[in-house]
């Protein structure tokens, strides 16, 4: 399981960078700040993104997709994809997307 990190150009606060890729903030149990953008009406699956690094003029991301939440309470483990078409198809879409914030 290899996130596929990314950087895209930061022209903008990154909370409204974020919001204009169609991602809402999310916090996990531990207090861990990302961002969740649902595929359907639905809570799962759900792609999530992750700030990983932030420098003068650009940020660093990983993102994936989580297909269910964890099956037992308390755990963080999770059915996540790291590395298929869906994934690599965000990716893309948030760096073109990027050129147009």
């Amino acid at each position: 399981m290899a996130n596929h990190y990314f950087t895209v150009e930061l022209n903008a606060n990154p909370n409204m960078m974020m919001r204009r890729f169609g991602y809402a903030p999310y916090s996990n149990r531990q207090g861990e700040s990302s961002y969740v953008r649902r595929v359907s009406g639905y809570d799962f699956p759900r792609f999530h993104l992750y700030i990983q690094k932030i420098d003068i003029g650009k940020m660093t991301c990983s993102v994936h997709i989580d297909q269910k939440a964890p099956v037992m309470k308390g755990a963080t483990a999770h059915a996540g994809d790291y590395d298929t078409p869906e994934v690599h198809a965000e990716i893309a879409r948030l760096t073109a997307h990027n050129t147009t914030v």
